[in-house]
């Protein structure tokens, strides 16, 4: 069998430029700005979030926090993270990809995530460790 290819060189090139690649993590290119999250994310008051596969399970965020947890247990110091958001993902100093990202920081790990959605309703985000998909809806 014979395949043939009518994509000229531009249109296989904006074909890539449309789609990004981490650790095998492919995802569209977001319009999600870093200085957009930080307008959405409650300055006084926190805003509790629940998953969309688990309803016992959610993430409460305020200002420049962000604390997971698992209805029925009890919260630890592990549970709570500082958020920070970039448009940029460097690993051992070379640029991996361009944003928005969400880094979550405690004194025992860091998790980073790619940023699909957010807004007053709902967060989505890619965990880049598995590539699994989070989605959190607002209560």
């Amino acid at each position: 069998m014979i395949s043939v290819s009518c994509n000229n060189q531009n249109q296989q090139n904006a074909s890539k430029k449309s789609e990004t690649t981490v650790d095998n993590v492919s995802t569209p290119i977001q319009k999600v700005k870093r200085d957009t999250l930080k307008s959405t994310l409650p300055s006084q008051h926190s805003t509790t979030y629940y998953s969309s596969q688990d309803s016992l399970a959610g993430i409460e965020v305020k200002k420049d926090s962000l604390i997971m947890f698992y209805t029925g247990n009890t919260t630890k110091a592990s549970d709570h993270y500082q958020m920070n958001f970039s448009d940029t993902l460097y690993k051992d100093g070379t640029l991996l990809k361009k944003g928005p990202f969400l880094t979550l920081k405690n004194d025992s790990s860091a998790l980073q995530y790619i940023v699909n959605e957010w807004n007053d309703t709902i967060i989505s985000l890619i965990y880049l460790e598995r590539g699994n998909t989070l989605t959190y809806i607002k209560n």
